[in-house]
């Protein structure tokens, strides 16, 4: 009896010990790519708010990151041709009324080990221009040299948030409804 309390203290120690502590290592990078009958455009977001400081996480197959969330504030979109095109941004996004673009997982997102490397699928509420849609978002995770990387993409059309693709040129130039988000959350030990 007294050696499987033993054999069960030493498990669950080593569980306890098995998970890792990060902390934000860099800015998040959130990005928007898409095209227009003129050229292909990124949209860079130069602030990203309201996301984990902090995890704690093992890198193994089951492990869970129980809540994810974040928020960028349309006034800091750039599309990288001045204040314009910032302008004709924030208009698609109806920024007066809706002045965030928010990520709300729901539920704990569960590590797989795949045979390309450790996935997370999240599963969650994006808003965009003050419309919701839950949506299901798969990330690569990777560790390096103490940098835990979370890194996906999710192609998304604009019209399903009932948004109106931007147009310039008296609609000469027009934006295409289909567009993809980019992000990258670096955290380390």
């Amino acid at each position: 009896m007294k050696n499987i309390f033993l054999l069960i203290c030493s498990v669950c120690c080593f569980a306890a010990t098995a998970q890792s502590n990060y902390s934000i290592d860099t800015i998040p990078s959130i990005s928007i790519t898409g095209t227009s009958t003129l050229h292909d455009w990124t949209v860079q977001a130069g602030a990203v708010a309201d996301y984990p400081t902090s995890l704690s996480l093992e890198l193994v197959d089951g492990a869970a990151i129980d809540s994810f969330s974040f928020s960028v504030p349309v006034a800091n979109l750039d599309g990288g041709r001045g204040p314009s095109m910032n302008a004709k941004i924030q208009k698609a996004f109806v920024m007066e009324a809706n002045p965030t673009i928010n990520y709300q997982q729901f539920g704990a997102a569960s590590i797989q080990e795949a045979t390309t490397g450790m996935t997370i699928t999240s599963a969650g509420t994006l808003t965009m221009a003050g419309v919701s849609k839950d949506i299901e978002v798969v990330l690569a995770v990777s560790e390096s040299e103490g940098a835990l990387s979370l890194k996906g993409s999710k192609d998304l059309k604009m019209t399903d948030f009932e948004m109106t693709p931007p147009s310039a040129m008296f609609g000469q130039i027009q934006t295409a409804d289909e567009i993809t988000v980019h992000f990258e959350f670096v955290y380390r030990k």
